[in-house]
């Protein structure tokens, strides 16, 4: 998998993040309707399953965007600048 892959992939989790977010908003309010009609509430099949690989992935998927988010950080500095204090930071951890 290419980076551009990965940060293609990153998005699309976060848009399966979100429209999982409504749909649990929508199957809350349609428990808390059944209650409220004193009806028995539904059964959503694949509900836990799906959520539990949804988790995972997001954990995942969270690691490789805070990996972007440091790499980006690096980027933006200078390479004179960025040598320079890498190098005594390396130095400074072998001497310590």
């Amino acid at each position: 998998m290419t980076y551009e892959e990965a940060v293609e992939t990153s998005e699309t989790m976060k848009d399966l993040r979100n429209n999982w977010t409504q749909l649990l908003d929508r199957i809350t309010k349609i428990n808390r309707d059944c209650k409220h009609f004193g009806q028995k509430e539904p059964k959503f099949t694949f509900y836990d399953k799906m959520k539990d690989e949804l988790d995972e992935q997001d954990k995942a998927w969270s690691l490789f965007d805070e990996f972007k988010s440091e790499l980006e950080k690096f980027s933006v500095e200078s390479w004179l600048t960025f040598r320079k204090k890498e190098y005594f930071k390396f130095q400074d951890f072998f001497i310590a």
